[in-house]
């Protein structure tokens, strides 16, 4: 993927994990972070990573770094 498509990709995926209010406000977001819990749903970004993934034609499993060159492939 070019830098421009990357950067167009995470603006929706973004909106789509990031995007949404979080349930009880500042004051849920100090809960969250008192007891270590994720302020976002996990879920929500493995979906959107697996989706975009698919779109690209990737193997979900697909190692994106190669053992002979430590630079990642995406």
């Amino acid at each position: 993927m070019s830098v421009d498509e990357c950067i167009t990709v995470y603006e929706n995926l973004g909106k789509e994990v990031f995007g949404k209010r979080l349930i009880g406000g500042q004051f849920g977001r100090i809960i969250r972070g008192i007891t270590s819990s994720p302020f976002y749903d996990i879920e929500a970004l493995q979906a959107q990573v697996k989706k975009v993934l698919k779109e690209k034609g990737i193997a979900l499993d697909e190692v994106f770094v190669e053992s002979n060159n430590p630079i990642c492939k995406v």
